[in-house]
């Protein structure tokens, strides 16, 4: 049986390994594909960042405050999200009802 838990535990974890890394490769995938159709958005958005990166400690945060970029990255995921849009979900119940 503890052979059984470890061998789950493994599958488990690799499932989620893949999962994070085919989300990621995807976003970057779309990303990249909509920059190339976008030459002019896509110098833009270079020159800007060449400024945080000739800085020379970059951080995630200085990443972050450039608005065009953070802009540019939330419209590509949610243009092309990278995990699947599940349509089919439904309440189970009145969520009115759940909450007086």
């Amino acid at each position: 049986e503890e052979a059984d838990k470890a061998f789950r535990l493994e599958h488990e974890l690799l499932m989620f390994l893949a999962a994070g890394s085919e989300t990621s490769a995807a976003a970057i995938g779309w990303g990249i594909y909509l920059l190339a159709r976008e030459p002019d958005l896509q110098e833009a958005l270079r020159a800007q960042l060449r400024g945080i990166w000739r800085a020379g400690d970059a951080t995630l945060a200085d990443l972050q405050r450039c608005a065009d970029f953070s802009h540019f990255v939330t419209e590509a995921m949610r243009i092309f999200p990278p995990t699947p849009v599940l349509l089919f979900r439904g309440s189970v119940r009145d969520a009115a009802a759940a909450f007086p």
